[in-house]
């Protein structure tokens, strides 16, 4: 523009427009060349994931990661994906972070995000976001996915439907097993168990001190039982006069997650003749597993 002003104003005018039209001319070749500079661009889906292949105690699901423009050559797109502290129950297995260089291949971006679930009573939801950082350009918007973890189906337990002590003479004791199997995929837990009936105070659940291998193992509540395994519980019976059969329900009550099906009848008979205690007891609760070593289980057992 100085070279402009040193000519006559006729030819002044003529140069300054010539100037002008040259530097808007620049400009536009250079925004040109940026626009030709673009990084790749990445979406997650626009509808809840449900997390429900089952792991263990875990739900698994993916969140596919989907390229709907390829970027240009030596572009980048860096995501890194969290969920909140605040949603525990939810995890993003093998962290959330990714490069995708350009020029990227179109469509699902693989591997996937693989999330985890610890299911709850009901169904839980929480946010995935993933950050974004490109190389070129305006740093774009977090992208976000809702998750959710399936509710646990209830444990279930199950108990022997009958223990019969049969005749037992008064001021003796007899003892049998009952036997509580977690016929569920997943753990069981049990918060309590008691007695009732007019003939409850008969029955007690009792402990191993004169018949198990380790007279220190006993009882107690809340008890936890593995999946596919049934542990046994030993239940005494005093017969006490007067004579005549004793009757009453063992009931159990399950903890949060767990549900017990049906109860179990205790019945016993009191009579007047001399005689010694009975002892059904039986098992020590040997629990085979899969690899081959045999463990005493303390009343557990696989079952079949």
């Amino acid at each position: 523009m100085r070279r402009c002003n040193t000519v006559v104003p006729q030819v002044r005018r003529r140069c300054a427009l010539a100037c002008v039209i040259s530097i808007v001319g620049a400009e536009a070749l250079q925004a040109a060349s940026d626009g030709a500079q673009s990084a790749p661009v990445a979406t997650l889906p626009s509808a809840a994931v449900r997390l429900t292949q089952m792991s263990d105690d875990n739900a698994v699901g993916e969140v596919v990661v989907s390229v709907v423009a390829a970027g240009s050559e030596e572009s980048n797109l860096f995501l890194l994906c969290s969920i909140p502290s605040t949603a525990a129950a939810f995890s993003i297995i093998g962290g959330g972070s990714r490069n995708i260089g350009g020029p990227a291949v179109l469509g699902p971006n693989d591997p996937p995000i693989r999330v985890r679930c610890t299911p709850q009573a009901a169904l839980l939801s929480a946010s995935m976001s993933c950050e974004q950082r490109v190389s070129v350009g305006d740093q774009p918007s977090p992208l976000s996915v809702a998750v959710e973890c399936p509710a646990a189906e209830p444990a279930l337990i199950e108990l022997t439907p009958k223990l019969d002590f049969g005749a037992v003479p008064a001021g003796q004791q007899s003892f049998r097993w009952v036997e509580i199997a977690n016929r569920a995929s997943r753990p069981a837990t049990i918060a309590e168990c008691r007695f009732e009936g007019n003939d409850a105070a008969d029955f007690e659940l009792t402990d191993y001190v004169d018949f198990h291998p380790n007279p220190s193992f006993a009882p107690r509540f809340p008890l936890t039982i593995p999946a596919g395994f049934a542990t046994q519980l030993p239940i005494r019976f005093d017969a006490r006069a007067p004579l005549g059969a004793k009757t009453a329900r063992f009931l159990c009550q399950g903890a949060a997650g767990t549900t017990v099906n049906g109860d179990t009848v205790v019945q016993g008979t009191v009579t007047s003749g001399a005689g010694v205690s009975v002892n059904a007891l039986s098992s020590v609760g040997l629990i085979v597993l899969a690899c081959g070593v045999l463990l005493i289980g303390l009343g557990l057992r696989r079952f079949g």
